[in-house]
């Protein structure tokens, strides 16, 4: 296997490159103070569209997201095929002991030999469903712009799960209400994706439907609430924290 590996900001524009770092964030503006809008896992790809002092401009290559990295982050030039995987783990370092691997990160043939999951899925081929992908981020916490194990926000966690069986979807929520067909509340499955709004209608969050009218979502942290025709209902104190919009079944 060939890679080169590029830092220190020699990028040169349009070329395609894979992040070699545990989790990149990207960002709203060329600055470390900006908001951090996404990230990119282990193995993603970018492409570089412009650079400016010690930053790089770049296109997530799985949902056209743009935004800018910092150029001291590692990338390589690699074309070699790759494989997500869907669990936690860790893959040898060649500066250090390990790298700590998110779920949704993307390994070549021959770092997938040497993953070693950590939580107990041994066997990252076996067949899990979008609910069981999810429920490994529990207790998770919430971070804007987030779409790793060490923090995840509510569109982060529907699009890194679906990635992970096989499904690209976009990265916002009220992108994400766009896909599928329209369900009521009572018409719900396992598995559906529930959206829910501001006071002023718009998207503001999203979560996956459980059975007995339950929900995994990212508010705070990961956790599980009542999904009721109002909107998510707190176990925690019984309070309503989302209003309800609409819920969609979005085909794998």
């Amino acid at each position: 296997m060939t890679q080169v590996i590029f830092n220190k900001g020699f990028y040169q524009l349009n070329m395609l490159l894979r992040n070699h770092l545990s989790v990149i964030p990207l960002r709203a503006e060329a600055s470390d103070r900006a908001e951090m809008t996404s990230q990119v896992l282990y193995g993603e790809s970018v492409e570089v569209l412009d650079s400016y002092s010690k930053w790089s401009k770049v296109k997530c290559m799985w949902d056209g997201y743009q935004g800018w990295i910092a150029k001291e982050h590692e990338l390589i030039n690699s074309k070699d095929s790759t494989t997500i995987v869907k669990t936690e783990g860790m893959i040898p370092s060649d500066d250090g002991p390990y790298k700590r691997i998110s779920p949704g990160s993307y390994l070549t043939e021959s770092e997938l030999k040497k993953f070693q999951p950590l939580n107990g899925f041994e066997d990252d081929s076996l067949q899990r469903d979008l609910t069981d992908l999810a429920m490994q981020y529990l207790n998770t916490p919430y971070l804007w712009g987030g779409r790793s194990c060490w923090g995840i926000d509510c569109s982060g966690l529907i699009q890194v799960c679906f990635a992970m069986l096989g499904r690209l979807m976009p990265r916002d929520a009220y992108q994400q209400a766009e896909l599928g067909t329209e369900k009521e509340i009572h018409e719900s499955n396992e598995g559906d994706i529930a959206f829910f709004q501001n006071t002023e209608g718009r998207i503001n969050h999203v979560g996956i439907v459980l059975v007995d009218n339950r929900i995994i979502h990212s508010s705070g942290y990961v956790r599980i609430d009542e999904l009721t025709t109002e909107g998510i209902v707190r176990k925690t104190d019984n309070k309503l924290s989302h209003v309800y919009k609409s819920i969609r079944r979005i085909n794998i």
